[in-house]
């Protein structure tokens, strides 16, 4: 965000603020409608202990399966752990904003940042809103990584601040940052090369559960419900027992 300092502006165009008022105007309906599904689903979760109650919400999932990334992969016990996905893209967004419009006053912008990512890792370590604890894990992860960062940035806005040169400090914070991207962009792949690993993994024990499925109705003729979660339980439940040798008396 430094070098935006250089740059002049002269102004926006008729089109720039068109198209700034279209981008402004499906932000906010995309925005509204995200936290209507999750008020929705609140809503119905709640009704779900009364009676026909949990239908609704099962039917409700089914027709929103497309929109299910609003709150598939997070705590539904509350709003506000359902909601990490709303609060982290309006992180984002409150971060562009920054810097684009606080070039000017790079301390003051470096240290806003860096309040939103500690005040990010106390939301992840109190609330942990992720199902997974792979997906809080690398969560974590991003938001240190970033701190780290966000730390050497402000170190080099206050000694600009300063007026104070600092060569060698500058150069160790610089090789700081290089160093930490690099982690990060490493581990970053690793953690894609993981996250592919368990989705091939999951789609097989849903190939596997089909597939047996299908095997158990043709052969007695009726359609066994299996639980993908236990699937080898319910292999023992529909075959019997292993035969066992003869007992010694």
């Amino acid at each position: 965000s430094l070098e935006f300092r250089s740059i002049k502006f002269e102004g926006l165009s008729i089109l720039s603020i068109i198209v700034g008022i279209i981008l402004i105007t499906t932000i906010t309906i995309l925005f509204g409608y995200h936290f209507y599904i999750l008020i929705k689903y609140q809503s119905l979760k709640r009704q779900s202990l009364q009676p026909g109650g949990l239908e609704k919400l099962k039917k409700f999932a089914r027709d929103n399966e497309g929109n299910q990334v609003a709150f598939k992969d997070f705590k539904d016990d509350s709003l506000f752990r359902q909601s990490f996905l709303f609060i982290l893209t309006f992180r984002d967004i409150f971060f562009s904003i920054m810097l684009t419009t606080m070039f000017q006053h790079p301390f003051f912008q470096s240290l806003l940042i860096l309040l939103c990512n500690i005040l990010m890792i106390l939301l992840l370590a109190l609330k942990r809103p992720f199902e997974s604890a792979f997906d809080w894990g690398q969560q974590i992860f991003f938001e240190i990584t970033g701190i780290c960062v966000n730390v050497g940035v402000f170190l080099l806005a206050v000694l600009d601040k300063n007026e104070n040169e600092a060569i060698d400090t500058r150069k160790r914070t610089g090789k700081m940052i290089i160093y930490i991207n690099l982690i990060f962009n490493f581990t970053t792949a690793a953690f894609m090369i993981v996250k592919t690993i368990m989705m091939i993994k999951e789609t097989y024990d849903v190939y596997k559960y089909k597939h047996y499925e299908k095997y158990f109705q043709e052969k007695y003729g009726k359609r066994k419900k299996l639980k993908p979660q236990s699937l080898n339980e319910d292999m023992t439940a529909i075959m019997g027992s292993p035969p066992q040798g003869p007992k010694d008396h």
